[in-house]
């Protein structure tokens, strides 16, 4: 008894040890995360269409609920607002600062990386959850995002929350953490719509596969959580359609005012390019191309999401084919997780690579599969060394390749060249010896082989302050401070700042000074406002100022890319230009 219980105290250290360093290296991936994410945050450029619904929905509940544009709430933006709830709540507490706006999204990213190495944990073990975990926490495409008052990233949380819970009901049998996933995925269309409904098909084959349950239970447990998911994603949208008429501002994108044409017309088809012509033509890398996310571009859509896209598929193969080789009870959930990963990777792939208009953040729907196939893969290569014939080889060939792409995709930049073929080298050598290597300093390499790039990739988006919002027509931040102080201290009892050409004109202006202003026409070029409501507003004297660009012009004439509707021409007719500080700015002072 005696000699046992010595046995059984010996043991505790070493448990508590393998126990404790997992955990250690859990936070300290974690903490590289928030690192990126969160080091001189309030530097970045923002959003001003986004910042200025922000500004105006955080003065009443009725902007609020409806996710108005601007303060007087007469129109709004074109997505549901749980995202910019998150935002107005952020800039309750901490002030409207460009800190505040940026907070939730890096919050988001950073909880991501550890709930993605549970994910994974859960499946394939510690040693896969770090890697994953590690993939995510430098994969330049989420660190761009998650730096930038964009939703995308709030949305990727959500998606690998719903990842979690499908996992959960495919281990213990219970059908509610399938509808809780539901709901997940549900908030998560309601924060950036069909871009959310990338990984559904994934999630569905994962249980599907993964599930204890018999097949008829497991397509009625998903039918169930179909209903769900449908009635979470469109309670937003029907909540708003039954409010009366009068409350409802137009929604911006929209071409009849319905904020179902908006959400499923303007940021449904015409995105897609199944209707209608692209709504902008100002995507980040123009040009559908099967070699989009891979290749070097003026874009860097490729150094951010290639880097470690095609590591995924080279050591994500390997992982794949291991695990539907594995056979016996306990061994579904693996293979059920390694196909709804190869789905997802190969669905993101065409997607992104077909679809006309693609802005970097969208990638943001892909990478947890990114992350958790590069995390997997390589565990699973290393640990399968000696004990599954060919292994080495494979895991050579993925080494050199990954290498070569690596030196290729980063310019050809020496430090990072020269990180890549130093770890490449070494783990050939390790691979090439006869004795079996440790599977540690062999992961690591295969690790540093792989995400090298990325790391340098993240810290530059850093130093240079980089955003993934759209920039749209930026005015500059003096011209936009000169605008306003002239607007303020000339209003007089106008209830209206100013009327602005467009959107982008005005959400500068509503974002510093959160003052009600008209905007003339939609971001599909149809006018908002009619020259008689224009005339109105200046003769009961709401409205005496109107911004209009110094090149607004009739359609057709051929002088510029500002498209001048009709109460715009008017307004320019019946003003007179405002010079600024000796210049003049596109302003004109209206009279009726």
């Amino acid at each position: 008894m005696a000699g046992a219980s010595a046995r059984v105290a010996a043991r505790a250290p070493a448990r508590s040890l393998a126990i404790g360093l997992p955990a250690m290296a859990l936070i300290g991936i974690t903490l590289t995360g928030a690192a990126l994410r969160l080091y001189a945050l309030a530097r970045v450029p923002g959003n001003p269409f986004y910042d200025a619904a922000v500004r105006s929905m955080a003065l009443s509940w009725h902007n609020f609920f409806f996710a108005a544009f601007e303060p007087s709430g007469r129109i709004a933006v074109d997505k549901p607002p749980v995202d910019l709830w998150l935002q107005v709540a952020s800039v309750k507490l901490l002030g409207f600062n460009s800190l505040a706006l940026k907070l939730p999204e890096a919050l988001a990213g950073t909880a991501s990386v550890p709930l993605l190495y549970d994910v994974v944990r859960r499946v394939f073990g510690r040693g896969a959850g770090l890697a994953s975990a590690l993939a995510l926490a430098v994969l330049p495409v989420t660190v761009l995002t998650s730096r930038s008052d964009t939703m995308d990233t709030v949305m990727m949380l959500l998606v690998v929350a719903a990842a979690w819970l499908v996992v959960r009901a495919a281990q213990t049998g219970r059908s509610a953490f399938l509808y809780a996933a539901a709901a997940a995925m549900g908030v998560a269309f309601n924060v950036k719509l069909l871009e959310a409904l990338l990984p559904l098909p994934a999630l569905a084959l994962l249980y599907l596969i993964a599930s204890p349950h018999r097949p008829w239970r497991r397509v009625a447990h998903l039918v169930a959580a179909a209903l769900v998911f449908v009635a979470l994603s469109l309670s937003w949208v029907v909540a708003v359609s039954a409010a009366p008429a009068a409350s409802r501002p137009y929604p911006l994108g929209s071409s009849n005012g319905s904020v179902w044409n908006s959400v499923f017309v303007f940021d449904g088809t015409h995105r897609l390019g199944l209707t209608g012509r692209p709504t902008d033509a100002r995507g980040v890398d123009a040009g559908a191309s099967p070699a989009r996310l891979v290749v070097r571009s003026r874009s860097d859509v490729g150094v951010r999401t290639g880097s470690e896209l095609v590591p995924a598929f080279l050591f994500g193969g390997a992982a794949l084919l291991l695990a539907f080789a594995s056979t016996g009870a306990g061994n579904s959930l693996r293979r059920g997780f390694a196909a709804a990963l190869a789905l997802w990777l190969c669905a993101g792939f065409v997607a992104f690579s077909s679809v006309g208009r693609l802005e970097t953040r969208y990638l943001e729907a892909l990478t947890p599969a990114i992350a958790a196939a590069l995390g997997i893969g390589v565990a699973a290569a290393v640990g399968s060394i000696g004990r599954v014939r060919g292994v080495r080889v494979a895991l050579g060939a993925a080494v050199g390749a990954a290498a070569v792409y690596a030196i290729y995709i980063s310019g050809n930049a020496l430090a990072p060249g020269l990180v890549v073929a130093a770890a490449a080298a070494a783990a050939l050598v390790l691979l090439a010896a006869r004795r079996a290597p440790a599977r540690l300093p062999l992961a690591m390499l295969c690790l540093a082989v792989a995400l090298t790039v990325p790391v340098f990739t993240s810290v530059g988006i850093i130093r240079d302050d980089a955003t993934a919002a759209a920039k749209g027509t930026r005015m500059p931040p003096r011209e936009v401070a000169a605008l306003d102080r002239y607007l303020t201290s000339h209003q007089g009892g106008a209830r209206y700042e100013v009327a602005t050409l467009n959107a982008w004109q005005a959400a500068p202006l509503i974002a510093r000074a959160g003052r009600p202003v008209i905007v003339m026409t939609n971001v599909n070029r149809r006018p908002l406002i009619r020259v008689r409501a224009l005339r109105h507003a200046v003769r009961a004297h709401e409205l005496r100022y109107a911004l209009l660009g110094a090149r607004c012009r009739a359609p057709g004439s051929g002088h510029t890319r500002l498209h001048c509707p009709r109460a715009a021409r008017w307004a320019r007719s019946h003003g007179r230009p405002v010079r600024i500080a000796g210049r003049h700015l596109g302003l004109y002072r209206v009279r009726s």
